[in-house]
């Protein structure tokens, strides 16, 4: 059978609806296929296991974000402080779309996408964070007498080991209001007065953003 691109474009969102809502482990192929109105033999052709389903549905998420932070990035005529402000607010959607109780289901029953899942975002990261301390740095909003690699570090570091299935499952709360203290805690630590006297801590999302992205 052919492959259409919509049909695989449609049966990836449907399948990202039921993960992220209902977990990974609870939701069956069968189920997918009785929501897309299509028999299960079908959905086979496009995606021979659940697994590989999964992997598609987070490459998707990952790319989309990914894109707009490049864009973000490379944007020259954006002030840095709205540049700062928008990279966070895309930081929180992306860990927004991912519950904790879904990264515990996949690193638990589905190890090797959550390997790669992870690897994906820490690489990300450290990569987005060296460019944005040292635009920062340039333009006299972080601190010159903070070393840029240590931040860069630190950061990557608190992310990996904190945004963690095991650690989440033990704190009261979601994976956004974590990832938003890690923020405000490094990155409020290697202002300089200029930017301290903008308010820098309205460059983390807003309410209204918050919970146009949970």
């Amino acid at each position: 059978m052919p492959i259409d691109d919509a049909t695989r474009e449609r049966i990836i969102q449907i399948a990202r609806d039921h993960f992220f809502r209902l977990g990974f482990s609870k939701v069956t192929m069968s189920e997918i296929a009785t929501e897309l109105g299509m028999s299960k033999k079908t959905l086979y052709e496009y995606f021979p296991s659940k697994e590989e389903l999964l992997s598609e549905v987070i490459n998707a998420v990952q790319n989309d974000v990914s894109s707009k932070i490049d864009t973000i990035i490379a944007d020259e005529s954006l002030d840095f402080v709205e540049k700062l402000r928008l990279l966070f607010s895309h930081g929180a959607e992306f860990h927004s779309r991912f519950s904790k109780h879904f990264f515990i289901d996949i690193q638990k029953n589905a190890p090797q996408i959550w390997k790669c899942c992870d690897s994906f975002r820490m690489e990300r990261m450290r990569k987005n964070v060296e460019k944005l301390v040292r635009e920062g740095v340039k333009k006299g909003y972080f601190r010159k007498d903070v070393n840029e690699h240590v931040v860069v570090m630190m950061h990557t570091l608190s992310v990996q080991n904190l945004m963690t299935p095991e650690v989440l499952a033990e704190l009261p709360v979601t994976m956004n209001q974590l990832f938003e203290t890690i923020v405000k805690v490094i990155f409020e630590g290697i202002l300089t007065e200029k930017a301290r006297a903008l308010q820098m801590e309205k460059v983390l999302p807003s309410q209204k953003e918050k919970e146009l992205v949970s």
